[in-house]
């Protein structure tokens, strides 16, 4: 899906979950579904339009309080954006919404790699692949799975672990996913190692 939204820049001066208020004043569209939100943050992603993203996954996380989902997506867009407080702060509430989240429901494998994106923001890095190693055990076929946990694994220096998923997963991957594997920060650690011209040709 193309976003035609036109990008917001975000104030690097106010916090990231602003009041719905400060919200409309910079002009951010109220969807309602936080579905629509994260679909649209994820598009402006994938464009290279951060700072939107980011204002707009921090939307989607006022409308829907414990929504584990977009805290822990905006985690690696703050990283992206050097925005680190901001990233401390999604992490530690992304890690407490994500628990609550897998207490009720351990099959879900999206909290757990969640979680463990936000434990490795805040350097708890054992605990983060005790995580990982669980959201792959729940679903290991999954793209977003390995995706997310290929994501973890550039960051802990696991080069060659989070090439083996990139190369699993760049085959059944949309455009999309492609396009987020070449914006994302979290790949930097890859980027100038000689496999990855295999994921260049992979992406396409």
């Amino acid at each position: 899906m193309v976003s035609t939204i036109t990008p917001t820049p975000c104030r690097s001066d106010r916090s990231p979950f602003a009041t719905r208020r400060e919200r409309d004043r910079e002009g951010i569209p109220q969807f309602g579904l936080v579905a629509e939100q994260v679909a649209k943050a994820r598009a402006c992603f994938a464009q290279g339009k951060f700072e939107r993203a980011a204002a707009l996954f921090e939307r989607a996380a006022e409308i829907k309080p414990d929504d584990y989902q977009s805290l822990c997506l905006l985690i690696q867009i703050y990283r992206t954006l050097g925005r680190d407080a901001d990233g401390q702060a999604a992490a530690r509430r992304g890690i407490e919404l994500a628990q609550s989240e897998l207490t009720l429901h351990p099959e879900n494998q999206r909290a757990a790699y969640g979680g463990a994106i936000a434990l490795l923001a805040i350097g708890e890095k054992d605990r983060s692949k005790e995580w990982l190693s669980r959201a792959l055990a729940l679903d290991p076929d999954d793209i977003l799975t390995q995706y997310n946990v290929a994501c973890a694994y550039s960051l802990l220096g696991d080069i060659e672990a989070a090439f083996d998923l990139l190369v699993r997963l760049l085959p059944h991957a949309n455009h999309e996913t492609k396009a987020w594997i070449k914006h994302h920060s979290d790949f930097d650690p890859l980027r100038s190692h000689p496999r990855y011209q295999k994921v260049l040709e992979l992406i396409g």
